[in-house]
């Protein structure tokens, strides 16, 4: 007997036939919604195999225009990975979405701080520096600002001990592994 015949009318179908439709629907059901959980991880997990990527051809060719034009979730891993690198203890939000303006975070000197990643072809707003500078407070936290525009003199004079920017003169220094100083410390 064929496990299901489907030249027969739906309503002469067996018990067993409704049966063999009522699995498959359940199997169909199981597999979207393992599908939806394991997305977002399966997302993140991509995101830093590019951030992996962009930052071994900066290494190869020190292009500013590559980091403005890539992917902004794919600059935020650039940046974590960069910190990894040398030896800093991160960690990476679950989502990229609804993060309230945080991109990430790590641990310097034993002292929480928060990353603020923006992708600018020109210069960086003044208000995303304000009220990233204002979240830092908030915490009680150091923040790195990174751009790849340009900061005018009224948002560096918002600089300080808590707060340092990173901006298109030096961010591809600072994602390859140059020397550079963070909070005041040599890496």
């Amino acid at each position: 007997m064929a496990l299901l015949n489907l030249n027969m009318d739906v309503t002469t179908w067996s018990l067993e036939a409704w049966g063999y439709v009522a699995q498959m629907l359940l199997v169909v059901v199981a597999l979207f919604i393992f599908l939806s959980f394991t997305g977002k991880r399966g997302k993140h997990k991509v995101n830093l195999i590019r951030a992996r990527f962009l930052l071994w051809r900066l290494s190869q060719h020190r292009c500013l225009h590559r980091l403005r034009k890539c992917n902004p979730y794919v600059f935020e891993e650039a940046i974590l990975t960069c910190l990894k690198r040398r030896g800093i203890k991160i960690k990476r939000n679950k989502s990229y979405t609804h993060d309230y303006g945080i991109d990430g975070q790590f641990v310097f000197n034993k002292q929480p701080s928060l990353i603020q990643a923006k992708r600018y072809r020109n210069y960086a707003s003044l208000s995303d520096i304000k009220r990233f500078k204002r979240q830092c407070s908030r915490k009680n936290a150091k923040g790195l600002f990174v751009t790849t525009g340009k900061v005018g003199l009224a948002g560096l004079a918002l600089e300080d001990d808590h707060v340092q920017i990173v901006t298109c003169d030096n961010v591809v220094e600072f994602l390859v592994n140059e020397p550079f100083n963070l909070f005041g410390v040599n890496l």
